[in-house]
């Protein structure tokens, strides 16, 4: 572990479960990360609309606004959260969320995964699959 790395963000090859409403096909809840996640953007809900913190700016005309805003819980973003939030890859210091592989892939918010152990793998391969997860840094999720 890096001194940087938070305790509290599972490291690639560690793997978890998360609880997941109804049933599901044995081992379908279990996953191995691969990557770190955060937000691509922070976004302010206000009275008058969302706001970007980064500079974007609500239309002017209230319709058109309301109707981004509906498309936009309609409609979540490819690339995006569960919450509809876009996602970049990042460092794990930086993580809010993470990326599994299992049965299939997945995407949680780090107060959903339960680390229940790891991988047994060769240190050479856990490192190689590390280096690739921190060679996606800045990639935005698509």
């Amino acid at each position: 572990m890096s001194p940087a790395a938070r305790p509290d963000v599972p490291d690639v090859g560690d793997t978890f479960r998360y609880r997941m409403r109804g049933s599901v096909a044995p081992g379908a809840d279990h996953f191995r990360v691969d990557a770190w996640l955060k937000p691509s953007r922070i976004w302010e809900v206000t009275r008058g609309g969302v706001i970007e913190q980064l500079g974007w700016v609500p239309d002017k005309d209230p319709l058109i606004e309301e109707l981004r805003l509906k498309m936009r819980s309609d409609f979540p973003q490819r690339g995006a959260s569960k919450d509809n939030l876009p996602l970049t890859f990042c460092a794990r210091q930086d993580a809010t969320h993470v990326s599994g592989y299992g049965v299939c892939g997945v995407i949680l918010p780090l107060y959903e995964v339960i680390v229940d152990g790891r991988v047994r793998w060769a240190d050479e391969l856990l490192d190689s699959e590390r280096r690739h997860a921190e060679l996606l840094i800045g990639e935005r999720l698509s």
